[in-house]
């Protein structure tokens, strides 16, 4: 009779398996992502390089197709792409080509566990997929390891999380008329805090209140600087905001970047960022 270790084993790799074949059937879904929602794009950069100094090394570790990569050694940093698909590391790659850009490395690998990685080998480790990606607490804890112990003495991480509420606020968007017939999914989705794909075509995920994260990582021995909301106060409105002149647009992504570490404001968010050091 298998133990609970070998099930659990088991499971976990199931799970990176439904995981992997998701994204390498949708790289060019995830590279229009930041377009379709340019406001999650936009203050997340904004959380990032408030910390960044020139030239830094930066791992996007779960970095999909590329979009932070890219934008980052563009900008002169030197960057290296992680990635559980092969087919977002592919593209990643052709596409730092076609731009003319370096990636120091664009691999595929998994989170949990990069033994050919050194010490300290990062100023800035990016982990904005992998830990809502992972429904068992082990998982998630060998990853927020692994960024630990990758990111330098003086270095920072950037976690990010789905919040309980993100199936229902995107549902709301799309269609509020359909509340009936989704709202038993919804209020199972948030009691379980895990995605149960009924609508939305998104894989497996795991959902978390917001309030307690910074209690979370602390947990793991780091000093959390910031939780914040990564679409911030906008986010109900993202296609107004769009059709908006440029600088009116500009104005509200400002604006919703200031104010987007309120408490007040997390539980509506899709996704929280947060950032911390050792």
């Amino acid at each position: 009779m298998r133990d609970r270790r070998s099930a659990a084993r088991e499971g976990a790799t199931h799970m990176s398996d439904l995981v992997r074949d998701y994204y390498d059937g949708a790289v060019e879904i995830e590279w229009t992502r930041m377009d379709r929602h340019p406001l999650e794009f936009e203050l997340s950069k904004r959380h990032i390089e408030r910390r960044l100094r020139p030239a830094s090394r930066i791992l996007d570790l779960g970095g999909g197709p590329g979009r932070y990569a890219l934008h980052y050694a563009s900008l002169g940093h030197r960057v290296s792409l992680i990635d559980l698909s092969p087919r977002n590391v592919e593209f990643a790659r052709r596409r730092a080509e076609e731009l003319g850009l370096r990636l120091e490395r664009a691999t595929a690998g998994d989170a949990r566990s990069l033994p050919w990685l050194e010490d300290e080998s990062f100023d800035c480790v990016l982990c904005m997929g992998p830990l809502y990606h992972l429904e068992l607490e082990a998982e998630r804890a060998a990853v927020i390891a692994e960024c630990r112990r990758l990111v330098a003495r003086d270095g920072f991480m950037v976690f990010a999380f789905i919040t309980e509420m993100a199936q229902a606020l995107s549902l709301l968007k799309r269609h509020p008329e359909r509340i009936a017939a989704w709202e038993e999914e919804l209020e199972g989705t948030i009691a379980r805090g895990a995605n149960s794909d009924f609508d939305t075509g998104f894989t497996r995920a795991r959902f978390v209140e917001p309030l307690g994260l910074r209690a979370y990582l602390e947990g793991f021995g780091l000093r959390v600087e910031s939780v914040a909301s990564a679409e911030g106060i906008c986010c109900l409105r993202e296609p107004e905001l769009l059709s908006l002149p440029a600088e009116a647009r500009e104005r509200w992504i400002e604006f919703s970047f200031r104010h987007s570490e309120r408490p007040s404001l997390l539980g509506a968010a899709h996704h929280v960022l947060c950032v911390a050091r050792k």
